[in-house]
């Protein structure tokens, strides 16, 4: 079934352009309509301001880009800036309230109580008449996943209010506010020095998390780094803890060549963040999302920084400035290292960064059920790769199950920002697995033979007695009891494929 209801501007807006527009001439056209998409993600007038700023700000550094590319080009990217941002950075959401009829606020209650993925799809479909191709490049994931699961999506919002799609997207055109203002939005995002074509580049990508998340310099952490690797730039005092926002104010910071350690030994690292290079001078020309900071202890411990003439087998990578890599140590200092002194032009350093951020995210959603639903566990769990799980027995039986999809380094390509993918398995997908166990339970052994994937399957159980399970490896048909390297469960055929084909293959 199809849910896209009705197009809106974005044809009108690009005949309009036939030529290149202006940013400001761009954001008083279409303004509105990012400010009422944005509504609907965030939940009020304030949440969608800031949402809306923030696309803004990380899409004027690449406008002339945006303009060589052609029209189409202006409101996918924004849509695909304004999605990422609600899901990775600008997540605050607020339930408005005021004079809405009563089916309307069921509705903004429901939409809210969405993930910030299936909201997007939910508003961007329904709201945003999007088709199949729009939708999924907004969500950077294949049509055939964006389809199914905009229709899932919708398939709860309908279940939960009683409306059908039509009437949907009826009720959430009369919740966005009409005309919101535009002031404050139409003028360039902030004011640039002479010579920012080659240096303000570096920031434009994070400049706007302003909000992001910090932690307190005294908090403990795993240390970044080991002897051989990089040396950063002369440490400077850091005034506050760190955040996206010091792309733009460390972005003359000086780099020197890489030695070798880290700076003062035993000072723990407690954020690391990436500041990408957006000017032309870039030698990447796709899309480099801005970075909220990795400052989970564990989190941290998964970013590694390994010296440009360690290692070998880059695979064919573009060389040349990219970005830079802020890492704050305890004491306040914080380093900036180019990409270019890093292995492979710095791509693995950018994999792992953002395999750390993509776990951190799933740490801070923790909760171990939560309305009959399991969530994800990070995979820097400090049992990963414990040995004395307990076993599984034969005869267990499962209540919940969640299967999840954690990205994995890609090695010599170039990376890209993959969230923890989620996945509540239906009771008769719970039914199959129960099937198997009343036949067999988990065996202790050495690891299983396994060519391995680019990412690590977690299937995460609660048996009828109550136990949580965590089941993973890179191989659905192989799985470890609670990331044990001995104690593995093996799934037939039918199982194993419904665990790799549960995930969009094209994620791997």
């Amino acid at each position: 079934m199809r849910h896209g209801v009705r197009g809106r501007g974005e044809v009108v807006a690009m005949e309009r352009y036939a030529s290149a527009p202006g940013f400001e001439e761009y954001v008083e056209a279409r303004g509105v309509d990012l400010l009422r998409t944005a509504w609907l993600l965030t939940g009020s007038d304030e949440g969608a301001r800031r949402l809306v700023g923030a696309a803004l700000a990380r899409a004027w550094p690449r406008w002339a880009h945006l303009a060589d590319v052609g029209a189409g080009s202006y409101d996918a990217e924004l849509r695909r800036v304004l999605v990422d941002l609600h899901r990775h950075g600008v997540r605050r959401v607020v339930v408005a309230g005021g004079a809405a009829p009563a089916d309307d606020r069921r509705v903004l209650t429901a939409l809210l109580a969405l993930s910030p993925a299936d909201r997007a799809r939910v508003v961007l479909a329904l709201f945003d008449g999007l088709g199949d191709a729009q939708l999924a490049a907004a969500l950077d994931e294949p049509v055939a996943a964006a389809r199914r699961r905009r229709d899932a999506a919708v398939g709860s919002l309908e279940t939960a209010t009683g409306l059908d799609a039509a009437g949907l997207a009826a009720s959430l055109d009369r919740l966005a506010p009409a005309s919101p203002s535009l002031d404050g939005l139409a003028g360039p995002p902030a004011a640039r020095p002479s010579r920012a074509r080659r240096t303000a580049g570096w920031a434009g990508a994070a400049v706007v998390l302003l909000g992001a998340a910090a932690i307190a310099a005294s908090v403990a952490a795993p240390r970044l780094g080991a002897p051989g690797q990089p040396t950063p730039s002369v440490h400077t005092p850091s005034r506050t803890a760190l955040a996206s926002s010091d792309c733009v104010r460390r972005q003359d910071a000086p780099v020197v060549p890489p030695g070798s350690g880290l700076g003062p030994p035993g000072n723990p690292v407690v954020g690391v963040v990436v500041c990408a290079r957006t000017d032309d001078d870039s030698v990447w020309t796709g899309y480099l999302p801005p970075s909220q900071p990795v400052t989970d202890p564990r989190a941290i411990a998964m970013v590694v920084l390994t010296r440009r003439d360690a290692g070998s087998g880059c695979g064919d990578v573009p060389q040349g400035p990219a970005f830079r890599v802020l890492v704050e140590s305890s004491d306040g200092h914080v380093a900036t290292y180019a990409n270019e002194s890093l292995r492979c032009n710095g791509w693995p350093t950018l994999d792992s960064f953002y395999r750390a951020e993509a776990e951190q995210d799933t740490v801070r959603a923790q909760v171990r059920w939560a309305d009959g639903f399991l969530t994800c566990p990070p995979v820097f769990d400090p049992r990963t790769g414990a040995t004395g799980a307990e076993p599984l027995p034969r005869g267990t039986r499962f209540d919940l199950a969640t299967l999840c999809l954690h990205p994995l380094p890609v090695s010599g390509r170039v990376p890209r920002m993959r969230p923890v993918t989620r996945l509540v398995l239906a009771q008769s997908q719970v039914a199959q697995l129960d099937a198997e166990l009343a036949s067999h339970g988990s065996t202790r052994q050495p690891r299983p033979a396994c060519s391995g994937s680019n990412a690590l399957y977690v299937l995460r159980v609660r048996t009828t007695t109550g136990r949580v399970v965590d089941l993973a490896g890179a191989c659905p048909e192989q799985l470890g009891v609670d990331f044990d390297r001995r104690e593995w469960l093996r799934l037939g055929p039918a199982s194993a494929a419904m665990v790799s084909t549960g995930l969009d293959v094209s994620y791997r």
